[in-house]
């Protein structure tokens, strides 16, 4: 496909002036996992702006010091699984089957609209099958996407783009997406996979086109059911048009190739695979209660694991300590 810049894309719907004069600015800071609250427990994630994360975490380890995002030309590379360079975290987060994972990220920008999608890989039945798996090789599932949940509807007042996304849910939620662990899921060691994707850039591929920042963390379901859905390679989950390769034609997904400033907004359509049939649909996207700390369970199977209870009555996260870093959407620069 020949990419032709066209005047709509900048000046049919006046916003989004605004918001290609942000992109121009070229501001780094775009988001990460900082935690994951399971039952009111927070995990901590990983920070890769600091030296020395400790040793045992449920979160992978990355080197994306920039907050940074991967593209279309890492569809097919170990990048798109679970960021730059991602390491295999070595340790984990016990998770009831049927309860929900709040994962929360260290902000987001309004201008990056887009969808949410979180996804489940299982690497076996015992601790130390995620610590060793290779990413490359995980088969993930889907289990809760949303997209563009209003065309209608603006975000704020200030919108850079119209329409309300699941990306502005997900700011005004703490910058945070809950996800519920499937009932019937089969218990075991698995690799949640939560990943935005912003697509102010989609249509400019100069620019690097759908940005994509893809985290993940080491969770072992209990109890559950015995479904064990099947999956894919993430390397295999996404399309970027590609012309004619090995005798076929290769076009982008849609939900990847797509306008967010055109006015009406067409319909949109979730890039990737089928929801899983057993994926609990409309979860409440609210703050989750915090009422203690966690270290992850080491993944080798030694007994290293504290917890601090942080609070005897519960309260909303709210960013406040004793709480490590939970931001609101507005402290991430744009875009």
């Amino acid at each position: 496909m020949d990419y032709i810049f066209s005047p709509s894309i900048a000046f049919v719907w006046h916003r989004s002036v605004f918001s290609l004069l942000l992109g121009a600015s070229g501001v780094a800071a775009h988001s990460r996992l900082v935690n994951i609250v399971v039952d009111g427990v927070l995990y901590d994630g990983y920070d890769p702006k600091v030296p020395n994360n400790p040793d045992v975490l449920a979160a992978w380890g990355t080197t994306v010091t920039d907050d940074g995002w991967v593209n279309h030309e890492d569809y097919r590379g170990p990048n798109i699984v679970c960021h730059r360079d991602a390491v295999n975290a070595q340790g984990y987060a016990p998770v009831q089957a049927g309860s929900t994972v709040d994962v929360q990220w260290q902000g987001y920008p309004e201008s990056h609209k887009g969808p949410v999608l979180t996804y489940l890989a299982r690497c076996g039945d015992g601790p130390g099958a995620c610590a060793t798996a290779n990413k490359t090789e995980l088969e993930f599932f889907l289990v809760d996407s949303e997209g563009l949940i209003d065309p209608d509807v603006d975000s704020d007042e200030h919108a850079s783009a119209p329409g309300y996304w699941a990306s502005d849910l997900f700011r005004e939620n703490n910058s945070s997406r809950v996800v519920q662990i499937p009932e019937d899921l089969a218990a075991g060691h698995y690799v949640l996979r939560q990943e935005l994707i912003a697509l102010h850039y989609a249509l400019l591929p100069t620019m690097g086109g759908p940005q994509h920042y893809p985290q993940c963390v080491n969770i072992e379901v209990v109890g559950g059911g015995d479904a064990r859905p099947a999956g894919v390679r993430a390397t295999e989950l996404y399309n970027w048009d590609q012309g004619v390769a090995e005798g076929e034609v290769v076009e982008a997904d849609p939900g990847l190739e797509y306008d967010i400033s055109s006015s009406p907004l067409a319909e949109y359509t979730v890039p990737g695979p089928t929801l899983y049939s057993g994926a609990a649909t409309g979860v409440e996207q609210t703050l989750s209660t915090v009422t203690s700390s966690a270290s992850a369970v080491p993944e080798d199977g030694a007994v290293r694991t504290s917890v601090v209870t942080l609070r005897t009555e519960p309260e909303a996260v709210s960013g406040s300590p004793p709480v490590p870093a939970l931001v609101t959407g507005s402290h991430c620069a744009k875009p």
